[in-house]
């Protein structure tokens, strides 16, 4: 039983106290295993060294509760991967393994270029010295894709929207040449090698690809793998190898023919990427095909039948589900629009029936006065039509002299009139002679008439004023 499955989040890597970076194997080596002062690089918690036997291998876990509860999604195999591109892209460069050219069978080989300690020439515009290409520029993870045809780049947080399909790439590691052209693409491999899909978009892409299997071991023997060694690293696509056929190849003097192994395959660039291809279009093809492929496909069809009668069923349930709340929210407001009315018509009755009773209940009040309240109520009331009487007739009396008072002056001013006109027609008659003496009289008269007229007037006016003034007051009373 591997122990290691009884707990997560192990890892290979920790960092002591000082921050210091450790390797699972020295720490086990040195016989520091345990609990001693590790932490894990992702989450920053405490973790323990596990020694194990045998084949089982030797790693760092969390501690206590933060073992299998712990939430740290970081791992190994990941930070392997991360120091790997981070050297290549620092050091721009890597040693190129021999291009190989395989039959059609696969079981021969014939060798296209070797890079060897000699060779110092160009690689895709690349210099290639004692075996290593050297990058003018390195960059990691940018996104590759064509464009009717043409192969177009862009940086890592930049992602096209319109490419030809089947053709966006993102390698690891792209080394570029002194005229910032693509000339290698670099996959890091931890634990998973390029799958059919990504190989198939390097052939249209058509740049040559080459793999670094990364060690599991510490950090400073990744970096030396990574400069140094050539065992690790292997071609997925040669546009060498890819370009030249197999007949040509042997056909040419001097070229010696090896056999070749299982590890070969996939080594020289071309078998994977052509022959594993063709392999699974015509597996799939064939598929297409069987019986099983049609079994499969009438289960399906029966199944989605299936599920469009579940559809229908389920939307004709719905829909009698809407129309029964339908009808239900309908009777709901037929039932609140009657007891709306039935509480307008109480409320209506009841105010009648409170005048009612108010009505009621004050001519109770009046009927339960006592004899005593009623003779002073009528006293009162007598009093008070008595007085309104009396006034009554006092306003009338005086109304009665003012008239009297008018009339008086009215014939006595006739009368003055009268006399005037007498005088007049006296005068008229006179036609000739000293009458000044006749006109100084006439005209005294009338003066005299005019101011007595004035005078019974003025009392006229001063009497009614009076007497109108005291009717007012007596009223107001």
């Amino acid at each position: 039983m591997n122990t290691t499955n009884k707990h997560k989040n192990i890892t290979d890597y920790a960092v002591s106290e000082d921050g210091i970076e450790l390797f699972i194997d020295h720490v086990v080596l040195a016989g520091k295993n345990g609990k001693k002062g590790y932490f894990c690089i992702g989450c920053g918690n405490e973790m323990v060294a596990v020694k194990n036997y045998g084949d089982h291998r030797n790693y760092f876990r969390h501690y206590g509760n933060n073992g299998a509860n712990n939430k740290c999604t970081w791992s190994s195999e990941t930070y392997r991967h991360y120091i790997a591109k981070l050297e290549l892209k620092s050091y721009k460069r890597v040693k190129l393994p021999t291009i190989w050219k395989h039959s059609p069978d696969f079981s021969e080989k014939v060798v296209i270029r070797r890079f060897g300690k000699n060779d110092n020439s160009y690689f895709n515009g690349l210099n290639v010295i004692s075996g290593f290409a050297h990058a003018h520029r390195a960059e990691n993870e940018m996104y590759f894709y064509m464009v009717n045809g043409v192969v177009h780049y862009s940086e890592q947080k930049n992602r096209p929207v319109t490419f030809d399909k089947g053709t966006l790439i993102q390698p690891d590691v792209t080394f570029f040449n002194n005229k910032n052209e693509p000339a290698l693409f670099i996959e890091v491999v931890a634990t998973h090698k390029p799958d059919f899909e990504k190989i198939a978009k390097l052939v249209s892409i058509g740049i040559d690809t080459i793999e670094i299997l990364v060690p599991k071991d510490s950090k400073e023997n990744i970096i030396k793998t990574i400069r140094h060694e050539s065992k690790r690293t292997k071609w997925t696509f040669s546009s060498d190898a890819h370009r030249v056929k197999w007949g040509d190849c042997i056909s040419k003097p001097g070229k010696v023919i090896q056999r070749s192994n299982d590890e070969d395959r996939g080594t020289g660039g071309e078998p994977c990427c052509i022959a594993e291809i063709n392999s699974a279009e015509r597996v799939f093809y064939s598929f297409m095909g069987s019986g099983e492929f049609k079994s499969a496909k009438g289960r399906i069809e029966k199944q989605k039948r299936k599920i469009e009668g579940y559809v229908a069923k389920e939307f004709r349930r719905r829909r009698k589900n809407i129309k029964r709340r339908r009808e239900v929210n309908y009777n709901i407001r037929t039932e609140l629009e009657r007891k709306r009315s039935d509480i307008e018509n109480k409320h209506f009755k009841l105010e009648k029936r409170y005048r009612v009773r108010k009505s009621q209940i004050r001519a109770d009040i009046k009927r339960q006065l006592s004899s005593r309240d009623r003779r002073l109520i009528e006293a009162r009331e007598v009093r008070a039509s008595i007085i309104y009487g009396e006034r009554r007739k006092s306003v009338e009396e005086r109304r009665k002299r003012v008239g009297q008072r008018r009339e008086f002056i009215e014939a006595k001013k006739r009368k003055f009139k009268k006399q005037f006109d007498t005088e007049i027609r006296a005068i008229n008659a006179i036609n000739s002679g000293s009458y000044q003496g006749v006109i100084r009289q006439w005209r005294e008269l009338q003066e005299r008439i005019n101011r007595e007229v004035q005078r019974e007037f003025s009392k006229l006016r001063k009497s009614v004023a009076e007497t109108y003034r005291k009717t007012i007051a007596q009223e107001s009373e």
